[in-house]
């Protein structure tokens, strides 16, 4: 699915969250393992819209699941990915990086990937 030069951006200074900044398909990959680990069940995702053009997609999405600690995880992504070769070339991922940040703050005493997954 991914192109093997694929790349994965999220919105967010990375210094600040460990899950926001620009990732090489390995980084992107790595992402993607510590979001299922931090929501082990799977998350539900609402795709509200979608519109494409040429290689560009832009979808704008609703994501529910539950966190590891059984806290409710729910937030509002928008992606806009870039198709090359019929695989995924790049993302650009834009969302509430508050409510992330709630979630994966050290002083919450709760162990979790996506809050050091600086790549």
């Amino acid at each position: 699915m991914l192109h093997p030069e694929a790349t994965w951006w999220v919105l967010g200074d990375p210094i600040r969250l460990g899950v926001s900044g620009f990732r090489n398909r390995a980084g992107a990959e790595r992402l993607l393992k510590a979001a299922n680990k931090s929501i082990p069940g799977g998350m539900t995702m609402i795709v509200h819209s979608i519109t494409s053009e040429r290689d560009r997609v832009a979808i704008e999405v609703e994501g529910e699941g539950v966190w590891h600690d059984g806290r409710k995880y729910h937030n509002q992504y928008h992606f806009l990915i870039t198709i090359r070769n019929n695989r995924i070339f790049s993302v650009r991922e834009y969302m509430d990086t508050l409510h992330i940040d709630d979630l994966t703050k050290p002083n919450n005493d709760h162990d979790n990937d996506l809050a050091t997954c600086n790549v």
